[in-house]
C-alpha cells in the first residue's frame, strides 16, 4: 500500500524539480532597436457594451516583429501611442488613422534582473515623470520602480519595492506620477502606495471589482483604472473611477473572453471630453489578437 504513495511523492518531487530547473533557464532574448510595419485591422464590437462611453473604434494590431504583444501599459507621447510590454520592450505606435504604419521597438536598457530572463524584465506599469525627467516603469517579480530618460536610453533612478512584500505576480500594475509623488496601484486592488522624497505611504483602497491592471489620469485629475476578473469562462473587465478612497463603476469593457485588458491611456478631445485608449495583452500567443480600443467620454 505504501508503494503507490511513495511513487506519487517521488513523481511530485520530480515535477517540482523539473519546473525549478526550467525556471532557471533563459527565456528571453535581448534584441536591438528596430522599426517594423504594424497593421490595424478594424474589429466589430458592441457599442452598448461600453456605455456610457462611446466606442470610437477598435482594431487588431499585428506585426511581423516578434516583440509585438504582451502589452501591459500605455501612454500618449509625441502625437502617438507609447506601449510597454511585460517583457521589457517599449513600442512606439502611430494612431490607427491609416490601415498600417511604422512602429519603433526598443528594449529597456536595464531592469531589476538579467536581460535573458523575463522575470528580470517584467515591466507592468508606465508613467510620465511629473518633473519632466522621463518615464517611470514599475516591475513585478523583482519588485522595483525605475526612472528612465525620455528616450529610454539609460536609467536615472531606482526604487526598491521589496519591502512592500507583494507576491511575485501581484506587484504594481498601474503607476501615476504627480507633483505629490509617485502613485503605484498593486494588482490586488486593495491599496495605493505613494512614494515621495523617500517616504512611503500606503493607503487602503476599497474595491469589489477584482484585480487592477493599469491606471491613467484624465486632464481634470480624475483617475481611471482597469479592473478585471478571470474565470474558466475567460476574462471580464470594466473601467472604474477612484473617488474618496473607493473604486466606482464607470463602464464595462465588452471584449472577447480571451481579451485581457491590461493598458489604458487618456488624451483630451478637441471641443471637450476625453478619449480613453485601451490595449489588451495577448501573452504573445499568435492566435490571440492584440486589441486597441478607443472610447470617448464626454462626462
Amino acid at each position: 500500500m505504501k508503494s503507490p504513495i511513495i511513487n506519487g511523492l517521488m513523481l511530485g518531487l520530480l515535477v517540482l524539480a523539473a519546473n525549478f530547473g526550467v525556471r532557471r533557464l533563459p527565456d528571453r532574448e535581448p534584441a536591438r532597436d528596430a522599426q517594423a510595419v504594424v497593421r490595424f485591422t478594424p474589429v466589430r464590437l458592441d457599442q452598448q457594451g461600453f456605455a456610457p462611453l462611446r466606442l470610437a473604434g477598435a482594431w487588431a494590431v499585428t506585426s511581423t516583429e516578434p516583440r509585438m504583444g504582451g502589452v501591459s501599459a500605455l501612454a500618449i507621447d509625441r502625437g502617438g501611442l507609447l506601449a510597454l510590454s511585460d517583457s521589457g520592450v517599449t513600442i512606439r505606435l502611430p494612431k490607427p488613422i491609416a490601415a498600417s504604419g511604422k512602429a519603433e521597438f526598443r528594449d529597456l536598457p536595464a531592469g531589476p534582473g538579467g536581460a535573458h530572463f523575463k522575470a528580470g524584465r517584467d515591466s507592468e506599469a508606465l508613467a510620465r515623470d511629473a518633473g519632466g525627467r522621463g518615464w517611470w516603469v514599475a516591475f513585478e517579480n523583482l519588485h522595483s520602480a525605475w526612472l528612465f530618460d525620455p528616450d529610454f536610453r539609460h536609467s536615472i533612478r531606482t526604487i526598491d519595492l521589496r519591502a512592500m512584500r507583494w507576491r511575485a505576480n501581484l506587484g504594481a500594475e498601474g503607476a501615476l506620477s504627480t507633483n505629490n509623488g509617485l502613485l503605484l496601484f498593486p494588482e490586488s486592488g486593495d491599496e495605493i502606495v505613494k512614494l515621495k522624497d523617500g517616504v512611503v505611504e500606503r493607503r487602503k483602497l476599497s474595491s469589489s471589482f477584482g484585480r487592477l491592471s493599469d491606471a491613467t489620469m484624465l486632464p481634470d485629475g480624475t483617475i481611471v483604472l482597469i479592473a478585471r476578473n478571470y474565470s474558466l469562462a475567460g476574462f471580464s473587465a470594466r473601467l472604474v473611477v477612484l473617488k474618496d478612497g473607493a473604486l466606482r463603476r464607470l463602464a464595462r469593457l465588452a471584449l472577447g473572453r480571451l481579451d485581457n485588458a491590461e493598458a489604458i491611456a487618456a488624451e483630451p478631445l478637441a471641443g471637450g471630453g476625453t478619449r480613453l485608449w485601451v490595449m489588451t495583452d495577448n501573452d504573445f500567443r499568435r492566435r490571440v489578437p492584440t486589441l486597441l480600443v478607443a472610447l470617448d467620454w464626454r462626462g
